[in-house]
């Protein structure tokens, strides 16, 4: 019994040093200038650091969107896009703002009937 507690104990400890340096992406704005998106974000709500996130809409192969639940409460953007290098990678932001979250929407939906690149 002693073992299972111990275990419990660490396998707890683990899980909450994996939550707390899990790197999530908070939007703080965005805008879509030219068929070019760019997001400016932070990391766990870091607001000292600020970076950038620039891609044109016609490397942008998918996005999806996912709303606030019981269980994350942050609404989740993510891009599949194809960077300089050919590669295809896949960022995950977040926003706690339902006018930031609905106003990604419309602008990504508007931009995907206008350029086509889905």
């Amino acid at each position: 019994m002693v073992f299972f507690g111990i275990l419990f104990l660490i396998m707890l400890t683990v899980f909450f040093i994996v939550h707390y340096f899990k790197a999530d992406l908070y939007i703080q704005n965005f805008s879509i200038v030219n068929n070019a998106l760019e997001i400016r974000y932070q990391r766990n709500l870091s607001k000292n650091d600020v970076k950038s996130f620039l891609t044109h809409s016609k490397t942008i192969k998918s996005f999806s969107f996912n709303s606030k639940s019981f269980l994350d409460t942050s609404h989740n953007i993510s891009i599949k896009y194809i960077d300089e290098d050919g590669l295809h990678l896949k960022k995950i932001f977040k926003t706690n703002n339902d006018d930031t979250f609905t106003s990604i929407i419309h602008h990504l939906k508007n931009e995907k009937k206008q350029s086509h690149f889905l």
